[in-house]
């Protein structure tokens, strides 16, 4: 929920962790919400979560104050019927969420607007003289490991470049789609993680269970309950209860 804000805006601070500032954005009398976005290194302008150009910040909290509008009379609604669910349903938060269930709950800017996802890697060209498709993949899949290490040991940000460099090599191993929707689960970028747990499910011939529950997680970090409720029905129908 806003804050109250009856004086001066608190200051703009930068998470070198996740490479956003943060910034206040006053949205009615004695209210005010916190917004992160990326911000250019080159112009100083602000980065659009959706179509990734580049804005200035006027144009930014112009954004943000008309999202909290129109969110603020939905959300209601929408959380009453995704906790009428979880409450019936007690048994399905782990299973849908996992280890990322403390991260998903965080919660985000209450403009309900995500930060951007990371720009898509290119496959890397396909060399004949470096072994070709089949050194690719293995290039990936070790990439894959690699990330998979620093997962466990903590290093978010360092499974995110591995798992990124994997993809440049060959975007076509599924799993380091799945595995970064984690780390930026855990970093709590929901945007990253529900682009790279859609693009997961889209790659796979069948449902893709950790990319689904992924999905409802980064739904859920982001506050659109709503799809979050329709994504883990949508889990619980293709894997049980």
């Amino acid at each position: 929920s806003p804050a109250a804000a009856d004086t001066a805006l608190p200051p703009e601070t930068f998470d070198e962790a996740t490479g956003q500032t943060t910034f206040a954005v006053r949205v009615a009398p004695g209210e005010f919400v916190k917004y992160s976005v990326v911000v250019d290194a080159e112009t100083g302008l602000d980065v659009c979560p959706h179509s990734g150009r580049l804005q200035p910040r006027e144009e930014t909290v112009a954004n943000v104050k008309e999202v909290y509008a129109v969110g603020k009379e939905a959300l209601g609604a929408d959380l009453e019927r995704y906790n009428k669910w979880l409450a019936q349903n007690p048994d399905k938060e782990k299973k849908l969420f996992g280890s990322t269930a403390a991260a998903a709950a965080a919660p985000t800017p209450s403009s309900g607007k995500p930060t951007p996802a990371a720009p898509r890697a290119a496959p890397a060209p396909r060399d004949s003289a470096r072994g070709g498709i089949e050194d690719l993949t293995a290039k990936a899949e070790n990439l894959k490991s690699q990330g998979n290490v620093a997962l466990q040991r903590g290093d978010l940000r360092g499974a995110v470049k591995r798992y990124t460099e994997g993809i440049a090599a060959d975007a076509g191993v599924v799993a380091l789609w799945a595995n970064r929707a984690e780390a930026y689960l855990r970093l709590k970028r929901f945007a990253e993680a529900l682009a790279d747990a859609e693009h997961a499910i889209a790659a796979t011939a069948g449902p893709h269970e950790k990319a689904l529950f992924r999905k409802v997680a980064a739904l859920k970090g982001m506050r659109r309950f709503r799809d979050a409720l329709a994504a883990a029905e949508l889990g619980e129908a293709a894997f049980g209860g």
